[in-house]
């Protein structure tokens, strides 16, 4: 297993859940809290996911909102940071229904005077629903304790292509992220670079997203998250103070009270986009007289934690297709 992101340590668990039999080694050079997942808002919502066919991200999506609706019901929702959360999406333009209303709960159109007396800046046009959070600083480390307390092995390690572990594996699960560029040569693999401002305002409680000015306002537990981006091919981290003065700005307008709101934490990252996820299998020869199966799983730019179990359900049959033939009693991935 290749990758400890959202995507990595879910397809990971979901194999100790479902397959016996198999050891499973998890490495990655980064680790949360040093993820792509840790610095996103975490909103549960199909966005900037390339030419994916709707009925896959209609079908991901649904697993994983089941899946996480039940860990917010749960005693350890807090310690998780899974919850629900509530709001609105404004336009000034009429707009179709979305394909995902019926994925998210409660999803009503608003009238135009509900939006022209929340929101100035010419917005006539809206969206209500409730949908879940995910706060991975918090839901990463416990995806990892959950996997690591079932025996299952970590190295830190960077890995430039996969034919390094060809000769100690028996099959690798590929969930490399924007790093697929490398570990596979995978061109269409390119950087949507996200930024935001982490705020404290406690009295922010629910979400606005505005697409047509690129601004999402999304409360958490313990912060308010400003945002934000998706600039393509961009490959460095560093804090773009317009992108940062457009956001800071174009929020506050929004929500005048921001203006009080104390910064507490700024951050950049790279999605891995792509024209569309990569999840299939692929027979690799390794040029030893052996063929390895690799399973992809990449390319989820802003939709990995929306889509992360489903994803991960599908890795699954994949590699179970693998494995439950007769040849292969144990197994070592």
């Amino acid at each position: 297993m290749v990758g400890a992101g959202v995507i990595g340590l879910s397809c990971a668990i979901r194999l100790q859940d479902e397959l016996k039999d198999i050891d499973i080694t998890i490495i990655s050079e980064e680790f949360s809290p040093n993820t792509t997942g840790d610095g996103s808002a975490g909103w549960i919502r199909p966005f900037l996911s390339g030419d994916t066919p709707e009925a896959l991200m209609r079908r991901w999506c649904k697993e994983t909102s089941d899946y996480l609706m039940q860990l917010a019901h749960g005693p350890n929702a807090g310690a998780l940071g899974i919850y629900t959360t509530s709001g609105y999406e404004i336009f000034r333009k009429p707009q179709q229904i979305p394909y995902w209303s019926d994925l998210v709960y409660g999803f009503r159109t608003m009238s135009e005077s509900e939006v022209t007396q929340l929101f100035t800046g010419g917005y006539k046009y809206g969206f209500g629903y409730t949908t879940l959070h995910a706060e991975c600083k918090k839901y990463l480390p416990w995806l990892m304790n959950r996997f690591t307390a079932r025996g299952g092995h970590v190295i830190t390690r960077k890995v430039h292509t996969l034919s390094e572990l060809y000769d100690s594996y028996d099959l690798i699960v590929n969930c490399t992220g924007i790093g697929a560029r490398e570990v596979v040569n995978d061109n269409q693999v390119h950087s949507l670079k996200g930024q935001l401002i982490r705020v404290e305002a406690p009295w922010i409680k629910h979400f606005l997203n505005v697409e047509e000015d690129d601004l999402y306002i999304i409360a958490s537990a313990e912060s308010v998250a400003l945002g934000g981006t998706h600039e393509e091919d961009v490959y460095h981290k560093q804090i773009n103070q317009t992108h940062r003065a457009r956001i800071w700005e174009g929020c506050c307008r929004l929500m005048p009270s921001l203006r009080e709101a104390k910064v507490t934490n700024e951050w950049a990252g790279f999605r891995p986009g792509r024209s569309s996820i990569r999840l299939e299998k692929e027979l690799i020869d390794t040029g030893r007289g052996r063929t390895i199966p690799v399973v992809h799983s990449y390319g989820h730019g802003g939709s990995g934690v929306t889509l992360h179990w489903g994803c991960a359900g599908d890795v699954v049959q994949l590699v179970s297709q693998h494995f439950n033939s007769p040849a292969h009693n144990k197994a070592k991935l």
